[in-house]
């Protein structure tokens, strides 16, 4: 095959890329600021800016293979097919490294907007939790990244609430499940619940430890994981762990995480509601001892834990949910 075939092909893509860029610019701006269509909107926006990178620089890379720099790297010696060399492997960097930033958003744009929400209008269910954080909320309307330890807190603020969620509604679900799930793809929801559940019952996790905690130690393992801190103390390397909880995560990938852990934290609610009330029960009744050792050791949370009890904590979840769905929650209760 000749340069020139896939040359031919790159210019087809390109002006069907030009093509939906087009209709992108003339969309506009999002009227709505729900968080979800923001980091969206983002996500086209870098998927454009690095798609219109990646035909230029590729153009340049296949211009160059099959021209002067292409033969003088095949035919030449010394400096002349050294620096034709260097000029062709650099545009040919060039364009991968930018096709692989614009599809990877373009990836991240794709499953934000194919997110499921409830039929009721209203935010899915993760964006709802997200929300009720003050802090987050405001932050999130600014920055295009997260530092990962947040991601790894949010998330697991996320998991534990939709736990207790599920743990409610456990007999009669349902009507939850499209807050965080694809209804035509249930199925699929329960096979990764089943293998979360199989991930916790292997970590050694059981029912005397907080919600929050079974999610960093099983999904955020890379920062909370058992041996990560014994490592990095055995190893004098705690700088470079620090380095690693303050590393960027894109807002359109920390959703998707966000998302995720709504949807596991939801599915554990529900089908181990006893599991999830010991574990509220451990919440309540926290071993100080522990919690101060946690704490020193580097895990973001508290010096002093701030314990509510069950109920309290159940009460927080539905009186925060009431407004947004307050017959379906009423009723399920009810149940309950």
């Amino acid at each position: 095959m000749t340069v020139a075939e896939p040359f031919s092909s790159f210019d087809v893509y390109q002006e069907r890329f030009k093509a939906a860029k087009a209709i992108y610019d003339r969309a506009g701006k999002p009227r709505s600021l729900d968080p979800l269509i923001v980091s969206a909107k983002q996500s086209l926006d870098t998927f454009f800016s690095t798609g219109d990178l990646a035909f230029y620089w590729g153009k340049l890379h296949y211009g160059d293979s099959s021209g002067g720099p292409g033969q003088r790297a095949r035919a030449e010696t010394g400096f002349a097919q050294k620096a034709a060399q260097t000029r062709v492997i650099n545009n040919g960097n060039k364009f991968a490294e930018n096709a692989l930033t614009a599809a990877k958003a373009g990836r991240a744009a794709l499953e934000l907007v194919s997110l499921e929400r409830h039929k009721a209008t209203g935010p899915s269910l993760m964006e709802f939790f997200v929300n009720a954080i003050d802090q987050l909320r405001s932050q999130l309307l600014r920055q295009r990244n997260v530092k990962l330890s947040q991601v790894a807190t949010t998330g697991s603020w996320c998991f534990s609430q939709a736990a207790i969620l599920g743990m409610v509604v456990s007999r009669d679900p349902d009507e939850f499940l499209p807050m965080v799930w694809d209804p035509g793809k249930t199925d699929t929801f329960w096979e990764k619940v089943n293998a979360e559940l199989d991930r916790i019952d292997s970590s050694g996790l059981i029912a005397d430890t907080s919600l929050g905690y079974i999610r960093m130690r099983t999904e955020y393992s890379e920062l909370y994981g058992t041996d990560v801190f014994a490592a990095a103390i055995a190893d004098g390397n705690l700088k470079e762990l620090e380095r690693l909880a303050d590393s960027q995560v894109s807002l359109a990938d920390a959703r998707m995480r966000w998302s995720m852990d709504t949807a596991m934290g939801l599915g554990l609610g529900i089908l181990r509601p006893d599991f999830t009330r010991a574990c509220l029960e451990t919440q309540a009744n926290p071993d100080r001892k522990s919690w101060t050792q946690a704490h020193q050791a580097g895990l973001d949370i508290p010096p002093e834990p701030d314990a509510l009890s069950v109920d309290e904590q159940i009460e927080g979840v539905l009186e925060g949910l009431s407004g947004f769905l307050s017959g379906v929650l009423s009723a399920s209760q009810g149940e309950a």
